[in-house]
């Protein structure tokens, strides 16, 4: 899990083309290298990878919103929402290798920490500021830094048990944890 931060984007890229942009030292912006044994059932997997950090990055974030009455779930295939309809995270996976010795996937995670209202990207565009979390003593980047490391251990626990049971989301727990936080499961995307 060798992991880049960055304290501010440019150009980031997103899906369909788009950029992601970020404020200096406002938003959590990271790519992270995740290396898998490459198994038939888990090169069959490679979409759990993505879901995994959705799914990390989903836990981090409602740790921090839990007291404040907000449901934080995975939008499919690669955002994370407050309340079914204000995206607070973006998430890119991009395969770098894959054949018989190794799966390699780069996992770019960007996630609004602090902004105000006026600096929304689109009005669908919200941050943990946004959404009532105030720490009383730290700035930013500790908060950055705290989500950073919380979504990592996510990231990691699932991994090794999507590893563990060689592909088999199901058996992983992926799927279960996934059904029950997709705000978009059922409807059209």
């Amino acid at each position: 899990l060798t992991t880049v931060l960055a304290r501010t984007q440019t150009r980031g890229r997103g899906r369909l083309g788009r950029t992601w942009s970020t404020l200096p030292g406002r938003s959590l912006t990271a790519s992270t290298v995740v290396r898998l044994p490459s198994t038939p059932a888990l090169r069959d997997a490679l979409p759990w990878v993505l879901i995994a950090q959705a799914l990390a990055t989903r836990a981090a974030v409602a740790a921090r919103l839990q007291d404040l009455g907000h449901r934080v779930d995975v939008k499919w295939p690669n955002d994370v929402l407050v309340d079914s309809s204000r995206k607070i995270a973006g998430i890119l996976a991009e395969v770098v290798r894959l054949d018989e010795e190794e799966i390699v996937v780069v996992i770019g995670c960007g996630v609004n920490v602090s902004m105000r209202a006026e600096e929304r990207p689109t009005p669908a565009a919200t941050a943990l500021s946004l959404e009532g979390h105030r720490p009383s003593t730290r700035s930013p980047a500790r908060v950055i830094d705290a989500l950073l490391a919380s979504q990592l251990q996510g990231l990691d626990a699932r991994l090794d048990a999507l590893v563990r049971a060689d592909g088999d989301a199901r058996r992983a727990g992926l799927l279960g944890e996934f059904t029950h936080h997709c705000a978009t499961l059922g409807s059209p995307v």
